[in-house]
């Protein structure tokens, strides 16, 4: 493996970390910024499902708290169904966005969003919008992308000179990456893994002042990230002690052998429910507990931190008059 500098802060400081579907993974310790090599996203988003997030709602929050909503014009990257934006929309915003998703776009419009489009940011799409919004959002999205200097680049172009960028990733602290694997974070479905100080040297690179860092607490329904985790962790368990089966295991012309296989069928069907059971169980009982201990202050509560990472980003040196965080 040919040595390279980090691709945010440019560090020679880094380190390979161990190799995964075709990608080595490589870690600066400067700034704390895991990524692949190559950063090259092979994953298929066509058909991507929109999640509600705890971010929706404090940004709303947030929102609620300025005088002239309906004149705020905001755009989102990657806005999926439009979930968000339509939320947004009822405040009185005018709302714009983009996602690779068609479905997801048949789904936004049908919501009544008009301005969103089947495309990803290109400078020639930025160019159609500069200096267009007042607040641009994008909810974990960043750490899928191969061109993530662009997409700040085309986001700023795109931003009045004032405006506000809000960027989610997963948190790097939360505490279900340390009992678990998490594969779902790791390539080629996430190529990067962001830390404060590397989002704020991404940011700050790119002529932008970082404003806030918030963290998604551990609440009852973040802890839904349990769930998933172990979910992962039975299907591979699974998955390595199942015996490969020739594939003329079962005669198509042979009853018996029909018999057998919808019998598995059965099995299989049953097996998924127990499945989703456990998990379901396990994974909130690690939560009540963790709850548990740390109301009677056995844990600390550094553990307390759920999903997500908010960076909170202005374009411009004066401070900016929409929010102060």
């Amino acid at each position: 493996m040919r040595k390279e500098n980090c691709i945010v802060c440019d560090s020679p400081n880094v380190e390979f970390v161990t190799s995964k579907a075709g990608y080595d993974i490589i870690k600066c310790s400067t700034c704390g910024l895991t990524y692949s090599s190559p950063m090259r996203s092979q994953e298929d988003y066509s058909q991507e499902i929109t999640h509600d997030r705890w971010e929706f709602n404090i940004m709303v929050e947030w929102l609620l708290n300025r005088k002239n909503l309906r004149n705020l014009k905001v755009f989102e990257l990657g806005c999926g169904d439009g979930r968000f934006l339509h939320k947004l929309k009822e405040l009185g915003c005018e709302c714009y966005g983009i996602d690779v998703n068609p479905n997801g776009i048949v789904k936004a419009k049908e919501r009544g969003l008009r301005n969103v489009f089947n495309t990803i940011l290109t400078e020639d799409f930025s160019k159609r919008f500069e200096k267009s919004f007042d607040i641009i959002f994008g909810f974990h999205v960043i750490e899928h992308i191969d061109n993530l200097k662009d997409v700040i680049r085309n986001a700023k172009a795109m931003l009045k000179p004032e405006g506000v960028l809000f960027l989610s990733v997963p948190n790097p602290e939360r505490l279900s990456a340390r009992i678990f694997k998490e594969s779902w974070d790791m390539p080629p479905y996430h190529l990067t893994k962001w830390t404060k100080k590397s989002l704020h040297l991404l940011l700050e690179n790119n002529s932008f002042r970082v404003l806030n860092f918030i963290e998604e607490p551990l609440t009852i329904k973040s802890a839904y990230i349990y769930v998933v985790d172990i979910q992962i962790m039975i299907v591979n368990i699974l998955s390595r002690l199942r015996k490969t089966n020739s594939s003329n295991y079962y005669s198509k012309g042979n009853n018996t052998d029909k018999t057998k296989t919808n019998k598995i069928g059965i099995i299989k069907k049953l097996l998924r429910i127990l499945i989703i059971t456990t998990s379901y169980v396990l994974g909130y009982t690690i939560y009540f507990s963790l709850a548990f201990f740390r109301t009677i202050k056995i844990l600390p509560n550094n553990l307390n931190k759920g999903l997500s990472l908010v960076v909170v980003a202005k374009k411009g040196l004066k401070n900016h008059a929409l929010f102060e965080c």
